[in-house]
């Protein structure tokens, strides 16, 4: 279920990538600028909590994961707590830099005597609890999208951990559900493996394997090539994909069944494997074009939300 060729921690390579496509679209400078600052932060906790926080702190149960059940799903969110206290600040700290709009909010987000607990806002995050959600928005002066964005900064890190530090326990589980098996979040790009690496001679002849990027907790999973990760068809008469010029290998798949996208890179065709979240980043236009067509993100991101 894993993919051991695409590494787990980004490192300068956040660097280099951002420089790549600055110099390919110049107009993506107000987006990739601040989104490396929140890699590079959340790349630098995720390590530190893989050394420091020891073994991972949900048990990998693989009985509900046959049943379609995420690690952290109805988790007791106090496992990460220790994580979320050493996460929250710094990555409040990187987006009231570089999101100077969301400054104030983020300031009455943090603000442990106002607004909600952080640990029981990522509870409610990760069960879906939208109604405390909006009680918590309104309760600080924030539109529920700010506060979003605010919890899932400060999630990402912690849920990280989890994902590298469950990854080996979890890299035997057949998982072929479109959500995320760790945090049950929905992928914000997909990507096509190099071909040769994988020791099949289908794969050497007819292109790489498929995986997907969770959009919270980065963990990657492969999924059949053609099936929709929203309502799972594979009919090849309702999976599309649309090209753009610009960086070889870019492309955003549709389904024409429940109108739903998801940016794709084809790493056979690039020179270099990119952090994902910069890689999804950086094909806004092809989400610019899918929304334009009619259809909707599987995850909702900084750079594709409208409103």
């Amino acid at each position: 279920m894993t993919d051991p060729m695409v590494p787990d921690r980004p490192g300068d390579d956040i660097g280099s990538s951002v420089e790549t496509l600055l110099g390919i679209r110049p107009f993506l400078e107000a987006i990739l600028r601040p989104l490396a600052a929140i890699c590079r932060e959340k790349t630098r906790l995720v390590e530190t909590l893989v050394r420091e926080g020891g073994s991972c702190p949900v048990e990998v149960d693989g009985s509900r994961l046959d049943r379609g059940a995420p690690l952290c799903n109805g988790m007791n969110v106090f496992l990460l707590q220790e994580a979320l206290r050493r996460c929250f600040p710094p990555m409040l700290e990187v987006l009231g830099k570089y999101f100077a709009h969301l400054g104030p909010r983020v300031s009455r987000i943090a603000d442990p005597n106002g607004g909600r607990n952080l640990s029981a806002l990522s509870g409610a995050l990760l069960d879906g609890d939208h109604a405390t959600f909006r009680e918590a928005a309104r309760s600080i002066g924030a539109d529920d999208w700010a506060l979003d964005l605010a919890v899932r900064s400060g999630l990402a890190p912690a849920l990280g951990w989890v994902a590298v530090s469950a990854r080996p326990d979890l890299a035997g589980i057949d998982w072929a559900n479109g959500y995320c098996p760790v945090c049950r979040s929905m992928p914000d790009i997909s990507y096509l493996t190099r071909a040769g690496d994988l020791g099949s001679e289908f794969l050497r002849g007819g292109g790489g394997k498929r995986y997907l990027h969770c959009s919270l907790c980065g963990y990657r999973w492969g999924i059949p090539r053609n099936m929709c990760p929203v309502c799972r068809t594979d009919d090849h008469e309702k999976r599309m994909f649309y090209e753009a010029d610009g960086v070889p290998g870019e492309r955003v798949d549709v389904c024409l069944e429940c109108r739903c996208y998801l940016p794709c890179i084809d790493l056979r065709q690039t020179p270099s494997t990119p952090p994902m979240e910069i890689a999804a980043a950086g094909m806004i236009h092809l989400d610019v074009w899918a929304v334009e067509n009619g259809y909707r993100p599987l995850a909702q991101t900084p750079w594709n939300h409208v409103g």
